[in-house]
């Protein structure tokens, strides 16, 4: 698979510049004649993030891969997850090990490069995990989605910025009920979330009552919903008599990386979505963890 091959790629790597993995990417996805838009290679990334296998540093242009760690799935009966890029040796060491080894598919996506397989594996104790962490050189975190969810904080605005050029035909303003971008009213700034593109690339603003601030999307958009006391999550239980559902995220207020890996380190698999709902979502989630990552971003969970 593609998708395997190109995160075997990164793990030989380490780190790199993103520019240098656009290149790799673009050109693992023509040998293979893959249709691959310009924003794919950046969405690839932010992907492998949210599954925990790199980090990246957008503000840089870096990335670098993350230690490889082996994990229990929140409420699985005996399923870990194996997070971080798989080297040629990682794979060989799978191949070797003493418990039942299950290498799944990743979420089908719509167009692009695949993402690497889900390797899960099926264990009967601590004991086994202790085993194949030590035999995969990796380390054991007894369930990460629980931990991180317990670490969430709110995404912050940054230092106070000077106004956006009113002048400037892209800047946006963001709609906290319709969930959209559109052009920005040119007779004078209202309160709430702006982006606008300079070389190439989006930049946010919130104007909040203390004045303008520099932002990241997340932090903007989550300002603006909470401004209106708007929810965009949703949970609902799988109803086989366990607490654990699927959280179900609107398309308009995407999450910011952390709270996305938490709910991804549930199942091990990124969100599937679904285009007439405008809806992503994120399966084998225990409402303790969909109400942190919730509570977290200033949101009201509900429950359907």
């Amino acid at each position: 698979m593609l998708g395997d091959l190109l995160a075997e790629w990164l793990a030989v790597q380490g780190s790199g510049s993103i520019d240098q993995f656009r290149r790799a990417h673009d050109w693992i996805a023509r040998s293979a004649d893959i249709m691959a838009p310009t924003f794919e290679a950046g969405r690839w990334l932010r992907d492998m993030s949210a599954l925990g296998h790199i980090e990246v540093d957008w503000e840089s242009g870096r990335w670098s891969t993350t230690p490889l760690v082996v994990t229990r799935l929140p409420e699985s009966d005996g399923l870990a997850l194996l997070v971080g890029c798989r080297t040629g040796v990682t794979l060989q060491a799978i191949s070797d090990l003493d418990v039942e080894v299950l290498q799944l598919d990743q979420v089908t996506q719509t167009q692009g490069v695949a993402r690497p397989s889900v390797v899960l594996l099926q264990y009967g104790g601590p004991d086994d995990l202790d085993a194949v962490s030590k035999a995969l050189s990796a380390e054991y975190v007894p369930c990460a989605a629980g931990q991180l969810s317990q670490r969430l904080t709110p995404p912050q605005l940054g230092e106070p910025a000077a106004p956006p050029s009113y002048q400037n035909q892209t800047l946006e303003r963001f709609n906290p009920r319709s969930l959209r971008w559109g052009p920005a009213d040119r007779t004078g700034p209202q309160q709430g979330a702006y982006r606008y593109e300079h070389f190439g690339r989006k930049h946010h603003l919130f104007l909040g009552r203390d004045g303008w601030r520099h932002a990241d999307m997340a932090a903007a958009v989550f300002a603006a919903l909470r401004e209106v006391n708007a929810s965009t999550l949703r949970w609902r239980p799988d109803g086989n008599g366990r607490d654990v559902g699927s959280l179900y995220v609107d398309w308009g207020a995407p999450l910011p990386t952390l709270h996305q890996r938490c709910l991804v380190l549930c199942s091990g698999f990124t969100p599937h979505f679904f285009d007439r709902a405008f809806t992503g979502v994120y399966d084998n989630v225990p409402r303790s963890i969909a109400g942190a990552v919730a509570s977290s971003l200033g949101q009201h969970l509900e429950t359907i």
